[in-house]
């Protein structure tokens, strides 16, 4: 049977889910109205045939793992995501540049400039504090406009990788032996 990535993602959560939910602590306990040696049989037989479920269930998961692994590497799918991850971190850069105030003018800064630099009251300098500044910003409007049309185009080129990989994962198909299509059938996953 073959399913595709997109299912596969989704039955391989479903999957570890089970194995959660089925791996218990072999601990009980027991009140005084109930039956101790019964209990534990009872309990003891359903750990055992709960623990040899999960092991199928793993060893299904972990198939499927190989063959999504494989999928992805064969139909580029590894190559979109690392693009994706690269155009996101870039997309990063150039916002938190682009929150940052704009640079004023040199006559501003000039202006400023000279207003520290005559400052000698009672000077902070004499006692060795640090010296006093002004912060501004360094990208003009020139830069920063052509930051904004970089940040258009990075969105575009994540929006187009978002689509290559979606589209990936609906048409890319791997292989399930009928014994995994069973196992999952049998624990209501497929």
């Amino acid at each position: 049977m073959q399913i595709t990535l997109r299912t596969a993602n989704a039955v391989q959560r479903e999957m570890t889910s089970l194995i959660s939910d089925l791996v218990k602590e072999p601990v009980i306990s027991v009140n005084g109205i109930e039956e101790p040696v019964a209990r534990v049989k009872e309990a003891a037989s359903k750990w055992q045939e709960d623990m040899g479920t999960a092991s199928a269930v793993r060893s299904a998961l972990f198939a499927i793992r190989k063959n999504v692994s494989n999928a992805n590497q064969i139909s580029g799918l590894n190559d979109i995501l690392a693009d994706i991850a690269a155009t996101e971190e870039a997309i990063k850069v150039v916002k938190k540049a682009l929150e940052t105030p704009e640079r004023p003018s040199f006559t501003y800064l000039e202006g400023a400039h000279r207003k520290l630099s005559e400052d000698k009251g009672d000077s902070i300098y004499r006692l060795g504090s640090e010296l006093p500044s002004i912060e501004f910003g360094i990208l003009d409007e020139q830069i920063r406009d052509g930051l904004t049309t970089d940040l258009a185009s990075l969105r575009r080129d994540l929006r187009n990788l978002k689509d290559k990989a979606q589209e990936l994962n609906f048409t890319t198909k791997i292989e399930i032996s009928d014994a995994t299509k069973k196992l999952l059938e049998d624990n209501n996953i497929l």
